[in-house]
């Protein structure tokens, strides 16, 4: 589904979603990556004020706590999706339990988003099995089935695209189980940086 958005990204900027340096050379995809990337913050922030308990000025505080917390400045730089990712859980978690039946269906739509997106948010099924909502589990696991098969007819190659996502799967698995040190300064690392070469003399 990621791979979709891109090629619906492309249609609309007219960049290569998959060549890096024709990415840097759009002046169109460098704006609409800065657009989305600052929506997708500014929905995570107004999640964390509207579910969050407390009076405004907690609410208010927790966000912006967690809005500079190094794994948020991280996604951001890396304009990474787990941010819409985590308004998709927010949602789920504030809708799964509603008496509204519609309601219910939209946060098994979103559970099932984001397993599809990012595959561990699954585990937040947890939540469903508690209240024994066996009938919210099929149904999102249903909607998770055609979510990650679906997009696939939409993309040049059809299901045969299947075989490339699991290749870079692997190659994504085998990069980052990898025990690779912080060795470059960015918005994410500067606080792990930093605590690191607190105590250090000079």
């Amino acid at each position: 589904i990621v791979y979709l958005g891109f090629e619906l990204w492309n249609s609309v900027v007219g960049f290569d979603a998959g060549n890096a340096d024709s990415f840097k050379a759009s002046n169109w995809g460098i704006i609409s990556l800065v657009v989305l990337s600052s929506f997708s913050l500014l929905l995570l922030f107004s999640a964390i004020v509207m579910l969050k308990n407390g009076g405004q000025t907690e609410r208010l505080s927790i966000a912006l706590v967690i809005m500079f917390s190094s794994v948020v400045l991280f996604a951001m730089e890396r304009a990474n999706t787990i941010t819409f990712v985590a308004v998709f859980l927010l949602l789920f978690v504030a809708l799964h339990d509603s008496e509204r039946p519609i309601l219910r269906h939209i946060s098994y739509l979103l559970l099932a988003l984001v397993a599809v997106l990012k595959i561990y948010p699954v585990v937040f099924g947890v939540l469903l099995i508690q209240r024994k909502d066996i009938k919210g589990c099929l149904l999102s696991f249903v909607y998770a089935v055609v979510l990650f098969f679906l997009p696939f007819f939409f993309l040049e190659g059809g299901i045969a695209n299947f075989q490339y996502l699991l290749e870079n799967v692997k190659m994504n698995s085998t990069t980052y189980s990898q025990a690779i040190p912080f060795d470059r300064l960015g918005l994410g690392t500067f606080p792990i940086v930093l605590s690191h070469y607190r105590d250090k003399p000079y």
